[in-house]
């Protein structure tokens, strides 16, 4: 129980930091490309609005994670599947999505935006499934007797 609470609060951290400051750097990159060829790095604005849209999205992004996780971990104590099979899929869904799209034989509503949401969320789900099942295999590794499982 300890064991399951103390994975998925490091998994939140880390999701919600990891989610929070690669937008935020890359539109840095932006600024200062900005800044060294136009001159301009944009409204003060930017400044609060890219890192604060970040947040929103990386809470978010966490919030769906944290529940897919707890279906997945429901359903690997029933089926026994390892620990990498969730990480593997939901990169792999988004991967075929964006080959289909290339290749030109996506159903008709679906667009390029919709595979870079897919993408996405399947990047998404690993910044919370990598540090979480990490976390978990880190924590057993104390044994029952220091920390309690579920």
């Amino acid at each position: 129980m300890i064991r399951g609470f103390l994975s998925h609060g490091v998994a939140v951290v880390a999701s919600v930091v990891l989610l929070t400051l690669l937008p935020t750097a890359g539109y840095a990159l932006l600024m200062a490309l900005s800044l060294a060829t136009e001159g301009d790095m944009g409204g003060p604005v930017n400044l609060i609005l890219v890192p604060a849209a970040s947040l929103v999205g990386a809470l978010a992004f966490t919030a769906f994670s944290l529940v897919a996780t707890l279906l997945i971990q429901f359903a690997r104590r029933r089926r026994g599947f390892p620990a990498f099979v969730p990480a593997v899929l939901a990169l792999l869904a988004g991967g075929l999505l964006g080959l289909a799209v290339a290749l030109g034989k996506g159903a008709p509503g679906l667009t390029k935006p919709a595979v870079a949401g897919a993408l996405l969320f399947g990047l998404a789900f690993n910044a919370y499934w990598l540090p979480f099942s990490a976390a978990h295999a880190l924590l057993g590794r104390f044994g029952k007797k220091a920390l309690p499982g579920p």
